[in-house]
């Protein structure tokens, strides 16, 4: 299924629903690269455009709000002095615009050795501007089952095109029979790869009534021509699954603003926390979600400064430990850390210590959520 065209016109259609609670315009482009980029205009609840747009521009910009020389698009831009990559932003759709729920397909080109098509999907709170992941609003039996039955239904398109590839190449084109060969390593290769860890970090879209899950295609860049399938879509009604959603999920879909102002989901998925180090400087923290063997990265940055900061460590239950690089030794071929950081997450609170790895101090961290 081809979505992008379907996602337009919906997202036509969506963007004058009388209801919509979310004014949307482009991000200002002072670099004139043309690009294409949400941003959430201020409107009553400037908290909830503040949240996206934060989230928007860090995730995929690389930059807080504000806080650059030229322009927003600074950070991802070509730059032939520092490397080749840069990433670039084509156009964007909103797929639901309520007065509970904002989400956006976005897409684009990444550009390393070679060039990429991408997109990128957002889902948010439209009450308090919260990212949304599907383990904040499926019961967590429904999500396991339902994760369990989207990859065997993946496994089984793979294996259905494997078995419909002709096996009889001594009556075939030289090209056909390369071009049948190459599909089937794809897709061989593809199936051990085909799991649950899809989930984690994986693309989840609302569009209208429907919730949708997306995975990338088998194929690599240069075997991307064999690539018949091309990337996966697993569609649910959600009047289909509406029993699966916990209270929060029932409530985002039902328009329950007022129940939904009380309802906090876990931090652990994907949301912005404010804080402060050494009890008295602010500062903002993106707290993504882990991988399933608890490895995750988070960034943060001082509010009077506003350079993100990477943290990369690991979540054992509810113990993180987390290590803050300082620079890169080239002799010694190694990070040289800056500080490292043990903390509890407690009842949606991150309490713990910033120890600076140059002079010994021991900082007290405290992160809440945004």
């Amino acid at each position: 299924m081809k979505i992008n065209a379907l996602l337009l016109v919906f997202g036509l259609t969506l963007s004058i629903t009388v209801n919509a609670q979310l004014k949307v315009s482009h991000l200002k482009d002072e670099c004139h690269t043309e690009n294409v980029f949400p941003y959430i205009e201020p409107t009553a609840n400037s908290k909830v455009a503040e949240k996206i747009n934060i989230f928007l521009q860090v995730d995929l910009l690389g930059i807080v709000p504000g806080a650059y020389t030229k322009c927003a698009f600074e950070q991802v831009m070509y730059d032939t002095s520092h490397c080749c990559s840069s990433v670039s932003f084509y156009e964007y759709t909103i797929t639901k615009n309520s007065q509970t729920i904002f989400s956006v397909s976005m897409d684009g080109e990444t550009m390393a050795a070679y060039p990429e098509n991408r997109t990128w999907t957002y889902n948010f709170n439209a009450v308090n501007g919260d990212l949304i992941s599907p383990e904040d609003i499926f019961t967590e039996s429904a999500y396991a089952k339902l994760k369990k039955q989207i990859t065997a239904n993946r496994l089984k398109e793979v294996e259905d095109f494997l078995a419909g590839l002709k096996t009889n190449p001594e009556s075939k084109d030289p090209d056909e029979i390369e071009f049948e060969n190459d599909q089937r390593q794809v897709y061989e290769s593809c199936l051990e790869f085909i799991t649950e860890e899809d989930f984690v970090h994986g693309s989840f879209l609302i569009e209208n009534d429907k919730i949708i899950f997306i995975r990338e295609r088998c194929s690599n860049h240069a075997m991307r021509a064999v690539d018949d399938l091309d990337k996966f879509y697993n569609e649910f009604l959600v009047k289909d699954i509406f029993n699966d959603l916990n209270a929060y999920g029932k409530a985002l879909f039902s328009e329950n603003t007022t129940a939904l102002k009380t309802m906090a989901p876990s931090i652990r998925y994907n949301k912005l926390l404010k804080g402060t180090l050494n009890s008295k400087t602010p500062i903002t923290c993106l707290f993504k979600t882990p991988y399933s063997d608890g490895s995750l990265s988070m960034v943060y940055w001082y509010d009077n400064h506003k350079t993100i900061i990477e943290w990369s460590g690991k979540l054992d239950g509810n113990r993180l430990e987390l290590v803050e690089n300082d620079h890169h030794d080239e002799k010694l071929r190694k990070w040289i850390p800056r500080a490292l950081i043990e903390a509890a997450i407690n009842q949606n609170i991150i309490t713990g210590v910033w120890k600076d790895q140059k002079n010994g101090r021991s900082l007290p961290l405290k992160l809440i959520k945004y």
